[in-house]
C-alpha cells in the first residue's frame, strides 16, 4: 500500500513538473529502498531467531512481487542484472533496517529498565 502511495505521488510531481522524467529512475531505487527498509522495521518487532534473514528475504519477496506486476501490466518480463541488483538492494536495505530498529529497541529498553 506504501509503496502505491509512492508511485501516485511520483505520477503527481511528474504530472505536476516538480521532477523531469530522467528522475524517475532515481525515485524508482527510492522507493524500493523505503518500501524495503519498512517492511525490515516490520520484521524487527517481532522476535524471530535471524530476524535480519527474514526482513532481507520479505524485501525480496515484496521486489519480486513488485517485478512480476509490473511485468504484467507492461506485457513484457526480462530479468537481467538490473533487477539483480535491485534484489540485492532490496534485501541489504530490509536487513540493515532490522538490524538497526533492533538495535534501536535494546537501547530503549536498556534505558527504560535503568
Amino acid at each position: 500500500i506504501l509503496s502505491a502511495g509512492m508511485i501516485l505521488l511520483l505520477a503527481l510531481a511528474l504530472k505536476w513538473g516538480w521532477i523531469g522524467v530522467e528522475g524517475v529512475d532515481a525515485m524508482n531505487t527510492v522507493i524500493k529502498a523505503l518500501s524495503a527498509a519498512i517492511a525490515g522495521i516490520t520484521i524487527s518487532g517481532r522476535q524471530l531467531p535471524k530476524s535480519w534473514l527474514v526482513a532481507g528475504s520479505c524485501g525480496v519477496l515484496y521486489m519480486m512481487a513488485s517485478f512480476a506486476l509490473f511485468a504484467l501490466l507492461g506485457g513484457g518480463f526480462h530479468f537481467g542484472t538490473g533487477t539483480m541488483s535491485d534484489l540485492l538492494m532490496v534485501f541489504a536495505c530490509a536487513s540493515c533496517a532490522c538490524i538497526l530498529s533492533n538495535i534501536i529497541r535494546e537501547k530503549k529498553a536498556e534505558k527504560a529498565a535503568s
